[in-house]
């Protein structure tokens, strides 16, 4: 049996090979003896994936991409009455063609649980019968992809409302903003007017505002959590509600889509430009040696068919731009050279990508992301002729920009006292955004620092594996082959194992 033997690394800064969270930077001051000849350093390894590199005998776990599926699960109305089927569109475009489970839950119990085909597109129109009294959330399993409503007898108040403007969020989604137009019988309805904020069935807030003319203006405090939120009208015997949709709390929240020369945040309410149901505003600018630009338009740089990265600094040694598709999780690489003016232009995946940038500037080593949306080429216009009386038939007109192009349209009639909490757009933009902040995971642009992001090992079987330039000992005891832990940057961990396959034997 051929006898355990460790490896020594000598000649080797701590400091030269620097692990970030989606890079590895081999940077100067490696030796030639280490065998990195004819290695063009400073150099920058993709660290974003399912396989392994193997860098000096030690093998490091690329960071895989989670799924985050763009899917969504939406009734048609928020209040149905025992006596009513309810209809629940789920889309899952990724599962064209293919089955997907839907469960209907009420107190964390199933009540209904089917498996459902999807068509070419993706989609399926639930239904479901004899649901009692009672809240409850729709989901598709193996996501989590969920909605609400409520069954209950009901009889609807006359009072209707509708925004004039708004909503919109303030003060980083904590507030929220927006006018509202109160009817009744086509009356505006006058005079102090309860307003309540609800969180799923909980009121968090009341105030009373006055109405002129039917119209009130309202600025209200945001609930934490992520139950749906809605606004109740109260006027005496009257009452109405509003969902504010793209509300709960991680959709509002503001997500740094873009640190890079002119910042862009992203949120699905307003303010800011739409695309894909989000909400992109523009921030300040700073001084990162990188900056995004579009082919669509000058203010939004992050929205386009194709975007630009481009370096805007000379001390830029090396660049590597890796584009990550969430949907397919299939990966560009593309090497943007040296110094100032460098460039990598690519094409945005369907919905969203993700740009990851490493860098060696000056010497040091560098992380950034980017995120990227594409708008929608898709088209829709309805065309309704004349009015019709409860019971009577009513011809509806569906147009699109692509008269060839296969497309999937719901088109429901329900009160407007009774809207959805949710449309599929808003169900699709809260996925695009989630996926977004879990591709970040909270990184920040910048110098990945090297004293707490060095590649070595750490605790290993209650002992202390020496960093590199060492012996590998567990006492006075060789492991031939150990799983170890290298962090990567911050809360993210990830193993490392030394094979040690060579080296002078042991006393």
């Amino acid at each position: 049996m051929e006898e355990p033997r460790v490896v020594r690394v000598e000649g080797l800064d701590d400091n030269s090979i620097v692990l970030g969270r989606r890079f590895l930077f081999l940077l100067p001051g490696l030796s030639d003896s280490l065998g990195f000849a004819g290695i063009q350093l400073p150099s920058i390894m993709n660290m974003i994936g399912d396989d392994e590199v193997n860098i000096m005998g030690l093998k490091v776990q690329k960071s895989s991409v989670d799924e985050v599926p763009i899917a969504g699960v939406c009734p048609v109305k928020m209040l149905f009455s025992p006596d009513e089927t309810a209809y629940i569109l789920v889309s899952y475009p990724l599962k064209a063609g293919e089955n997907v489970t839907v469960s209907i839950t009420s107190a964390g119990r199933t009540v209904d649980s089917r498996e459902v085909e999807l068509d070419s597109l993706g989609c399926h129109l639930h239904a479901i019968r004899g649901l009692a009294e009672g809240d409850y959330t729709a989901s598709i399993e193996g996501t989590e992809v969920s909605s609400s409503f409520t069954v209950a007898r009901y009889q609807l108040a006359p009072m209707q409302a509708t925004f004039l403007w708004g909503p919109e969020s303030a003060d980083r989604g904590k507030k929220v903003r927006f006018g509202a137009e109160l009817l009744s019988f086509s009356v505006p309805v006058e005079g102090d007017i309860r307003v309540e904020l609800m969180s799923g069935r909980r009121r968090v807030s009341s105030q009373t505002v006055t109405s002129h003319e039917g119209a009130v203006s309202v600025e209200l405090e945001m609930p934490e959590g992520e139950d749906a939120v809605t606004v109740n009208f109260i006027k005496g015997e009257k009452s109405a509600s509003l969902p504010i949709r793209g509300g709960r709390e991680s959709e509002r929240t503001p997500f740094k889509a873009n640190p890079l020369g002119r910042v862009f945040e992203v949120s699905t309410l307003p303010p800011g430009d739409e695309a894909r149901g989000l909400y992109v505003s523009r921030g300040p600018s700073n001084n990162e040696p990188f900056g995004i630009r579009s082919d669509k338009s000058r203010k939004l740089g992050i929205v386009g068919d194709r975007c630009t990265i481009y370096s805007r600094s000379k001390d830029v040694q090396c660049a590597k731009v890796v584009v990550v598709d969430p949907v397919t999780r299939e990966l560009t690489e593309l090497d943007m050279g040296r110094g100032e003016g460098g460039q990598v232009t690519f094409e945005v995946p369907e919905p969203y990508g993700m740009a990851f940038i490493g860098a060696v500037i000056d010497g040091k080593a560098y992380e950034a992301y980017a995120m990227a949306v594409r708008p929608s080429s898709l088209a829709i216009e309805l065309d309704v002729q004349g009015q019709a009386e409860p019971g009577e038939d009513i011809t509806v007109g569906i147009s699109t920009n692509q008269p060839d192009k296969e497309v999937a349209v719901l088109v429901t009639a329900v009160d407007g006292r009774s809207v959805a909490p949710d449309t599929m757009m808003d169900a699709f933009a809260s996925r695009i955004k989630s996926g977004a902040e879990q591709m970040a995971n909270g990184m920040e642009a910048g110098t990945v620092d090297p004293g707490t992001n060095p590649l070595r090992p750490a605790n290993v079987f209650g002992g202390y594996i020496p960093p590199l330039g060492d012996d590998m000992r567990y006492g006075n005891m060789f492991i031939g082959s150990i799983r170890a832990t290298a962090y990567r940057g911050g809360p993210d961990m990830m193993a490392v194992r030394s094979m040690a396959p060579s080296g002078p034997e042991l006393d």
